[in-house]
């Protein structure tokens, strides 16, 4: 038929089914659809951290404890129990693929480590790489239903030629993982080297970074020093909380602990870490002067140092010549506020440490957390940097005790006032000393 008119109404009619066919490739939904449907609140295999699908990097230097970290982040998830602190879910069924170690001193690490063996996580060793070795890792989740998967490490097990400075390179690398993720609904561990990177961004240490971090859900990086005891466990996602986590690392048994330094401690000079404990010995707060006899210096060179130290925010300036350590918020009893002289308010459960001074502080453990005035039976300490110790107010029914207002106190154990020292909680058991 070559009459134009129906021609033109011919194609126009195959030109409106090819739009069609490819608009229904791509699913829409509009927005008042949408406003109707519900989801499930997020699952966390390690709160706030490490969700339960997807997939996740972990960097750190050679010899720095990547594999240790892994393994007791797998040993806490695998049993559900809390790691540094921070909740794991249910017990969750773990493979661990190790390339690089084989099943003998594998062994060995968990020994050292005081790790026992159970039957929620598995071991795989002379796994197949490449291509072969990620269908047999999908297989593998598939027949055993894995719902946490650490692969130590990257390099050797899936190995693919890629340009690090190239993007789509690097992005294309963890594209199959992270498919493979997504589809089978388990998180995907992998374990990476790091370099040394000139970045603020600390993420850029890892190996093709832009590419790489665009393509992973959560990134942890370990940051040690060669040969140190305590490192900064660096977390970014983009679905979790991003944080810092202070570990120290021993070697009986082998493994990491939370440290008592805060992150912007760690790696400062010594003469800046004898600073900071010697105003900790001080009850919190200090002048140069304080500090310099306890240390036996001149008071010229600690009064630089701790200037230095504030403008870093290692310290806050509280008053002039007075400094506190940056993050520990001072309560003093106004003479001004009388009313207030008798209580201090921990109430709000995402305050800091407080350090206070020649206060009067509560012994009757708070019922109601929410009215720290609702208490009783006050007991005056004359000198409270006179005592040291930690208690935090805590509504232990809704609460944890890591959640809850925290109230450091001055030296000794043994010249912590009688009833701090002996009171447990009296009826309430909400009063917890540490």
């Amino acid at each position: 038929m070559n009459d134009p008119f129906v021609q033109a109404i011919l194609e126009e009619a195959h030109k409106q089914e090819e739009i069609a066919k490819w608009a229904a490739k791509m699913q829409v939904v509009n927005g008042a659809e949408l406003a109707k449907r519900t989801y499930p609140e997020p699952r966390w295999l390690w709160d706030k951290i490490i969700p339960d699908s997807g997939l996740a990097l972990l960097l750190a230097g050679k010899a720095l404890g990547k594999t240790i970290f892994a393994i007791q982040l797998s040993d806490a998830i695998s049993r559900g129990r809390p790691l540094f602190g921070i909740a794991t879910a249910e017990r969750t069924k773990t493979l661990f693929v190790e390339v690089e170690m084989n099943e003998a001193r594998t062994m060995q690490r968990l020994r050292f480590m005081g790790i026992s063996v159970h039957d929620y996580i598995s071991y795989a060793w002379d796994t197949p790489i490449g291509e072969d070795g990620l269908r047999s890792l999908t297989a593998r989740i598939i027949q055993d239903q894995y719902k946490f998967v650490v692969i130590d490490v990257l390099q050797a097990f899936w190995l693919r030629k890629y340009d690090s400075n190239n993007y789509q390179d690097a992005y294309d690398l963890l594209l199959p993982l992270r498919q493979l993720a997504n589809s089978l609904q388990c998180l995907i561990l992998m374990i990476t080297h790091a370099r040394k990177a000139d970045s603020d961004d600390w993420g850029d240490a890892a190996i093709g970074s832009t590419g790489i971090k665009g393509n992973c859900d959560v990134i942890i990086r370990i940051v040690r020093a060669r040969g140190a005891d305590e490192a900064i466990l660096k977390i970014s996602g983009n679905v979790g909380e991003d944080r810092e986590i202070s570990l120290q690392f021993i070697r009986n048994p082998l493994s990491f602990v939370i440290s008592d330094f805060s992150p912007a401690e760690i790696g400062q000079t010594q003469e800046r870490r004898e600073i900071l404990d010697a105003i900790r010995e001080l009850g919190g707060t200090a002048r140069p002067g304080q500090v310099a006899e306890i240390l036996g210096k001149e008071r010229s060179n600690i009064s630089h140092t701790m200037q230095k130290m504030a403008r870093i925010e290692l310290l806050d300036v509280i008053a002039h010549g007075v400094y506190s350590i940056h993050g520990i918020h001072t309560i003093h009893n106004s003479s001004n506020m009388p009313e207030n002289k008798a209580y201090f308010s921990v109430n709000a459960f995402d305050t800091g440490i407080h350090t206070i001074h020649d206060g009067t502080i509560n012994r009757q453990a708070v019922k109601d957390v929410n009215d720290v005035n609702k208490v009783n039976d006050v007991n005056k300490v004359n000198d409270v940097n006179d005592v040291n110790t930690t208690f935090r107010i805590a509504d232990t029914k809704n609460k944890s005790i890591e959640q809850a207002g925290a109230v450091r106190l001055g030296k000794p154990a043994a010249e912590w006032p009688a009833f701090i020292r002996q009171y447990k909680g009296g009826n309430t058991d909400d009063l917890e000393i540490f």
